[in-house]
């Protein structure tokens, strides 16, 4: 009889399992998540004091942050680092936008990056600026970098950190101390128009 009760628990527990495709996988053969969704798409859109300016969006998951991009550079993605890089067709110089580069801690009463954490993002470099720095996405904290260059003399590197609710962004100008004064103006530029899209907008340009 006992034998019996085994077989009929045994028995009905099958005719309830789904087929084998459709059972979970143990843990350790899970299938991976899917990739984040990270690109970069491109728009025209009309400013009543500008006219029609060229805008960029970053996806990066289910944020969209989109931004004027700077001039004359060739843009391309770097998914494993969250980070769109901007290169110069034209001289030297190199502008970035990148998603959480750094951990944010407490810093002079608010949640600021440490200068320490800055300087350990590009080796080699002094921070000699540090100051607030207002931008599309908020208050942020900017930071002047100092460096030597073998064959290309001094070079500085302007670094904006924001807190977002995205986590931080980090938006930088890195390029030959001569060129600082000729590619400010970008670069202020991408820091002033970078912002995030509204859902509704993001979902209608796609």
């Amino acid at each position: 009889m006992r034998s019996t009760t085994l077989l009929l628990i045994a028995i009905s527990t099958l005719a309830i399992l789904p087929p084998p495709a459709a059972r979970a996988q143990p843990a350790a053969q899970a299938a991976s998540p899917p990739p984040e969704k990270f690109r970069l798409t491109r728009s025209t859109v009309n400013v009543p004091e500008r006219g029609q300016i060229t805008q960029l969006m970053l996806e990066a998951g289910s944020e969209r942050l989109s931004f004027v991009p700077p001039p004359l550079c060739d843009a391309r993605l770097v998914a494993p680092e969250r980070k769109v890089v901007f290169d110069r067709q034209k001289g030297i110089g190199l502008f970035s936008v990148q998603l959480n580069p750094i951990q944010i801690v407490p810093f002079d009463g608010d949640a600021k990056p440490a200068r320490e954490q800055v300087e350990a993002r590009w080796p080699g470099s002094k921070v000699t600026e540090e100051f607030d720095q207002p931008t599309g996405l908020g208050q942020g904290r900017s930071f002047v970098l100092s460096s030597q260059i073998p064959q290309q003399g001094p070079w500085v590197t302007r670094v904006v950190v924001v807190t977002t609710r995205a986590g931080a962004v980090e938006l930088s100008l890195s390029c030959p101390a001569a060129d600082v004064a000729r590619l400010r103006p970008a670069f202020v530029n991408l820091i002033n128009t970078i912002k995030f899209e509204p859902p509704v907008v993001a979902a209608a340009r796609q």
